[in-house]
């Protein structure tokens, strides 16, 4: 095999002519936009060259829209800085196989909105005003006048220089602009991140709100053990059955249930007994299978997959495996499901009071994640006073909430940065 380098074959390449135009016309013309250029691409603009031959190199390009003039020089003050090199356009003419170059000008463009025109000559005889104090002041004023100026003029920003920034950030702002979220958009989103089970916007009674199944799976339902708290002797050992046994609400409504064998509420009681006992865990227990399930009583697996998937995040633990934890929100989330599962219940009404004492918050709390769920703060009227056994001072302090339909969120409160 050969090593050396493939030769081109003779006659199998072209020659292309070059050629150097040297006439005096000022066309074409390179600009560049520093941070800022025209919204429509077929913007015109018009060239203007310096009529003396002395100084024929200088060009001036102008073009303007309805709110902004676009204006550029090679020269001046206002003409690129530390160029050094020239450049040149080079134009292919395929007929002769030729291409022909010819020197451009640079120019620098520059912006200026038409409606801030007269805010800038402002600007320009205040700047000379302060400039011819601060003369007289060098000239006849004290040491501690004159040390004062020079503090003001070393500290003094130089807008010229952030021209080119402000017409970036300006530029990039109308830009993104449109992807901004609107108010229904932040509104949604917000909606979308309540720690609240699956619900129905569409719906116009409160039952068709929230769907029974997608707070307890038909899975779940299907081996709750509540046979065992009908079949219990007395309500002492019915309570014992219970994982969670602190809870004044499900006492109450348990006694009932096994009393009218109904095996609805029995079983969803069961549940919410779960739930209860669920939110209390600490992250240790979380993670330690034996201890998890003997602190819920032994539940069929199921049921404490369900609780992890549903109401856990998953972090990194030690030796890179993965970690159950219970954060705030998550904590919020078994605290709504349980409440969800009590509107259903009761006929979609609930005391927060209650609430509130048997999960150790308060009761303001347990109120405003009520609200969360789509429910109305009502009175408690007479006759729910009397059937409740309340004072009229339990009355002030104790509220009643209602899920009505349509269902109508609170609106999210933002705090102010200090």
């Amino acid at each position: 095999m050969s090593t050396g380098k493939r030769r081109r074959e003779e006659g199998s390449s072209e020659k292309v002519s070059l050629n150097l135009d040297s006439t005096e016309s000022s066309a074409p013309v390179l600009v560049t936009f520093p941070g800022v250029y025209p919204s429509n691409p077929q913007q015109q603009f018009k060239l203007y060259q310096n009529s003396t031959s002395r100084r024929s190199n200088q060009v001036i390009v102008a073009g303007e829209t309805e709110r902004v003039e676009f204006v550029g020089q090679n020269f001046g003050e206002e003409g690129p800085k530390n160029l050094y090199c020239k450049y040149v356009v080079g134009i292919y003419d395929k007929n002769t196989n030729s291409v022909t170059f010819k020197e451009a000008p640079v120019c620098k463009m520059t912006r200026q909105v038409k409606a801030l025109k007269h805010l800038q000559a402002q600007q320009s005889d205040s700047n000379q005003a302060m400039a011819a104090l601060n003369a007289l002041g060098e000239a006849f004023g004290s040491k501690k006048r004159k040390a004062k100026i020079r503090a003001v003029e070393r500290n003094r920003v130089d807008v010229d220089n952030l021209k080119d920034a402000a017409s970036y950030i300006q530029d990039n702002l109308e830009e993104h602009a449109s992807s901004l979220p609107t108010q229904d958009d932040i509104k949604n989103d917000a909606d979308a991140d309540r720690p609240i089970p699956p619900y129905n916007l569409a719906a116009t009674e409160a039952k068709d709100i929230y769907n029974y199944n997608d707070i307890i799976s038909p899975a779940e339902v299907a081996v709750l053990p509540f046979t065992l708290l009908l079949k219990a002797e007395s309500e002492g050992d019915r309570v014992q059955l219970l994982p969670f046994r602190n809870s004044s609400y499900i006492k109450e409504r348990l006694s009932l249930a096994v009393q009218k064998k109904d095996r609805f509420r029995v079983k969803n009681l069961l549940y919410i007994s779960y739930l209860m006992q669920f939110r209390t865990m600490r992250e240790k227990q979380l993670n330690d299978p034996e201890t998890f399930a003997r602190l819920l009583n032994e539940p069929p697996a199921i049921i404490t997959e369900k609780l992890l998937e549903r109401f856990t995040e998953v972090v990194p633990g030690p030796n890179g495996k993965p970690n159950y934890k219970i954060t705030p929100k998550c904590q919020d989330k078994v605290t709504c499901y349980i409440m969800a599962l009590a509107l259903i219940l009761d006929d979609f009404v609930a005391y927060p009071a209650v609430f509130a004492k048997d999960l150790s918050i308060p009761q303001p709390k347990a109120i405003e994640l009520f609200k969360n769920l789509g429910c109305r703060v009502d009175s408690i009227s007479k006759a729910e006073q009397t059937a409740l056994g309340l004072s009229a001072t339990d009355v002030k302090r104790m509220k009643k909430v209602r899920l009505v339909a349509p269902l109508v969120f609170p609106a999210k409160k933002f705090r102010r940065s200090k």
